[in-house]
C-alpha cells in the first residue's frame, strides 16, 4: 500500500480514533467534553455560573473545570423527555 494512500485512510479514520480514546478517559476537559458529547464549551459555562447541567469537579476557584463520564451521562439521562401517547 502506497504511503499516500496509508496517510490517506489515517486522515479518515483521526476523527473516531481520538472519539475512541476520549470515551476511555476517567476524566474530560469542557473541550473534550464538547467535543465528545456535541455539547458546546460556551453552553456548559454557562450552565455552571447557573448552577445547572452535568456535575463537575474544580480544584481550585479559575482552575481547569473537569467532568467525569458518569456525571455527564447521569445530567443526559435526567434530561430525558418522555413523549406523550397522542
Amino acid at each position: 500500500m502506497s504511503d499516500d494512500i496509508k496517510k490517506a485512510i489515517a486522515e479518515v479514520l483521526a476523527p473516531a480514533a481520538e472519539m475512541q480514546r476520549l470515551s476511555h478517559k476517567a476524566m474530560l476537559t469542557t473541550d473534550e467534553v464538547a467535543q465528545l458529547y456535541g455539547i458546546s464549551a460556551h453552553m456548559l459555562a454557562v450552565m455552571r455560573t447557573q448552577n445547572r447541567g452535568p456535575a463537575y469537579s474544580q480544584l481550585a476557584k479559575g482552575g481547569k473545570v473537569l467532568y467525569s463520564p458518569k456525571s455527564i451521562d447521569d445530567w443526559l439521562a435526567a434530561q430525558a423527555v418522555q413523549p406523550r401517547a397522542v
